[in-house]
């Protein structure tokens, strides 16, 4: 009995003195691991210890845990039920098609030409241009020039 407390107590005297060790990450360094429930970051330090002297890394137990799926899952719902507009409290002024992900209003959807055809740009830019025999005029506040010219010319 009193060789194996001698050999607990220095493999455990080991672990919490020895610099190199593991258990000694300040957080710096960590590994990141894909799981079923999202990645995990670990071995980034803070151990603690069971009821038997054991480390555990605290991050490897809440990533594999019910609990975070649980939260995972609440974020998700949270997120495609997310409604900014009534929290702001503007619901009558938009529409309620326009509070969904899933529809997009008549402007953005126009995007998705834009963003698809190149052309799209050479035909508005051909549409904007004048022709030779269109002169365009330009109306200038008088006012204006008077104060730029004083300004500028006492």
């Amino acid at each position: 009995m009193e060789s194996f407390f001698l050999a607990e107590t220095t493999k455990y005297l080991y672990l919490l003195f020895d610099s190199d060790n593991f258990l000694h990450n300040d957080g710096l360094k960590a590994r990141i691991v894909d799981t079923p429930n999202g990645e995990c970051v670990i071995d980034a330090g803070g151990y603690i210890f069971n009821t038997e002297a054991h480390p555990i890394d605290p991050a490897i137990v809440h990533c594999c845990s019910a609990q975070r799926q649980a939260e995972r899952e609440a974020v998700q719902k949270w997120e495609d039920h997310y409604d900014l507009l009534s929290i702001l409290d503007h619901h009558d002024s938009i529409s309620p098609t326009h509070l969904h992900k899933e529809s997009l209003p008549d402007f953005l959807a126009s995007l998705k030409k834009i963003r698809e055809d190149p052309r799209y740009f050479e035909e508005a830019g051909s549409n904007c241009k004048p022709s030779d025999d269109e002169e365009i005029e330009y109306e200038v506040d008088e006012s204006l020039l008077d104060e730029i010219r004083e300004k500028n010319f006492p």
